[in-house]
């Protein structure tokens, strides 16, 4: 793992073979960073609990082949705080 020192304001650019990532410093309080990030429309981006979620579910979906769950992971993440 590469860890970077950054300071409010300062970006993290990452190069990748379909666009460019920013990752952009915009806040920093005592207990939050808060990280913009910039990427192609096309690259998924998601905080870690809502990945696994969605990781979760899919897998058990293709255990079970049950279309159904996928409804019930779309309906959470609908109402899930991005």
């Amino acid at each position: 793992m590469l860890v970077l020192s950054r300071k409010k304001d300062e970006e993290i650019y990452i190069e990748t073979t379909i666009g460019n990532i920013i990752l952009k410093i915009v806040d920093i309080d005592e207990k939050n960073v808060k990280v913009g990030i910039t990427a192609p429309k096309n690259m998924p981006i998601y905080r870690q609990e809502v990945y696994e979620k969605v990781y979760a579910v899919n897998k058990e979906s293709v255990i079970h082949d049950d279309p159904k769950k996928l409804t019930g992971v779309l309906e959470a993440l609908k109402h899930e705080d991005r």
